[in-house]
């Protein structure tokens, strides 16, 4: 597993020591599992110069130009990452699961002076971000749910999902209506991936919902929390 840190403190480092990781381990012929935790979206906000140009067009609204410069730089890092891994000849995309998920809502939006902008910050120098901003740029949607992050309303808890598995997960596939949480990442990705077993379950609080992921039936195997089902 990877547990980094990555090399310099530039943004794009940490997309890179990700892939040079992945690739090492591909060369020593071992299995690799990457827990990537990205930061554009959270303050402090440290949007590229290119991004910032990019969205020049939101100028006049200045949070929603950061933001949306954030988001792109993310964008472009999972990029990188992606082709990256795509390049690596020895590993077939149908052996490549991704999944790409927040923990929580947005963040609520702060207008205190402190979490302005804040133009010519000393870390740009490094870092090659425009400038820095705090919550004042946290202006992310919740798709018009209520309540945002800290919140118990589903704006706060309810976030989008995304999976990528090649020969296993239908491609541009929606699914609305199957309700999971967290807890049942770890032993859908143990089933997924050959290494989870009925113990597993067993000592789980969450649920194997590799059915729902893969489409062959949406909804658990009621297997977590002893047979009783975590809550839901």
């Amino acid at each position: 597993a990877w547990t980094g840190p990555p090399p310099s403190i530039g943004w794009r480092a940490v997309y890179d020591a990700a892939l040079d990781f992945v690739v090492r381990q591909q060369v020593a012929k071992h299995k690799a599992f990457v827990w990537l935790a990205l930061h554009e979206t959270h303050k402090w906000h440290k949007p590229s110069v290119e991004s910032m140009r990019a969205f020049s067009h939101l100028s006049a609204t200045k949070p929603r130009q950061v933001y949306a410069a954030v988001v792109r730089d993310q964008d472009e890092g999972l990029g990188r990452l992606f082709e990256g891994i795509k390049r690596i000849a020895a590993l077939p995309q149908n052996q490549t699961l991704t999944l790409y998920f927040s923990d929580n809502g947005p963040e609520l939006t702060n207008s205190d002076p402190l979490e302005r902008l804040q133009p010519d910050h000393s870390e740009c120098a490094d870092q090659g971000c425009e400038l820095v901003c705090g919550t004042w740029c946290s202006v992310g949607s919740t798709g018009g749910l209520r309540g945002r992050k800290r919140s118990l309303f589903q704006g706060g808890l309810q976030t989008p999902f995304f999976v990528r598995w090649p020969g296993f997960v239908p491609a541009g596939r929606s699914d609305t209506t199957t309700v999971t949480s967290a807890l049942d990442l770890a032993p859908t990705v143990l089933a997924a991936t050959g290494l989870g077993g009925d113990a597993d379950a067993r000592t789980s609080d969450g649920e194997n919902m590799l059915n729902a992921w893969t489409n062959t039936l949406a909804h658990s195997d009621g297997g977590g929390g002893g047979g009783d089902g975590a809550p839901r």
